[in-house]
């Protein structure tokens, strides 16, 4: 299962402790990627905050990935779901042509209704 995280400060760093979770972060990021569960680490120009692919094999092997992030507490997390576009869009453009078929039968019913018929 792979996930696109995005990590995003939102508050200041306590200075006395800066240092110590930086150092922190850089061997959590590390060990993750020795461990082949980020696949790609990088910063985003302009705004404070990281964002990295990673590679589990379950919820809760991510969950365990991001409890152990030194920053939780001073950045905002966003996690999503990454699916294979090779898979997903044939299946999404079957379904999108039974939608379409099955409203243009469906508009042949309805007085007023101009759905075109689908374009197979």
């Amino acid at each position: 299962m792979r996930f696109l995280v995005v990590s995003k400060k939102n508050k200041a760093l306590p200075t006395e402790e800066a240092n110590k979770l930086m150092e922190a972060t850089k061997q959590w990021a590390g060990k993750n990627k020795t461990y082949g569960k980020f696949e790609q680490v990088w910063s985003f120009a302009g705004i404070r905050g990281i964002g990295l692919i990673l590679n589990v094999s379950s919820l809760e092997e991510l969950d365990a990935v991001m409890n152990q992030y030194p920053l939780v507490e001073y950045y905002d997390i966003e996690i999503y779901a990454l699916t294979d576009m090779d898979i997903i869009l044939p299946e999404g453009f079957q379904e999108k042509e039974r939608f379409h078929t099955l409203e243009f039968e469906r508009s042949k019913n309805i007085p007023g209704a101009k759905f075109l018929p689908p374009v197979m």
